[in-house]
């Protein structure tokens, strides 16, 4: 039951700037099962890096994979 239970988690990708100031990076909220971000949790505290960080740099690292697949994508940029 409790892998079925959502956990709302606030990752930050990166700052967002003014509206006025053009930037690269956006933020994003994601939700995970209960059990997912526990494991990221303590990846992160055992890792020595602060969850966000561990969750960005996670799924750059994925989208850097699956564009390797499919050329078709935008560039990805860290």
């Amino acid at each position: 039951m409790e892998d079925t239970l959502a956990h709302s988690s606030d990752v930050t990708v990166a700052r967002m700037g003014p509206k006025d100031k053009p930037t690269s990076k956006v933020k994003m909220t994601i939700t995970l099962p209960r059990s997912v971000a526990a494991f990221l949790r303590w990846k992160a505290e055992v890792e020595g890096l602060k969850r966000d960080e561990l969750v960005r740099r996670i799924i750059v690292n994925y989208a850097k994979k699956l564009r390797e697949k499919d050329m078709n994508t935008p560039p990805i940029f860290d």
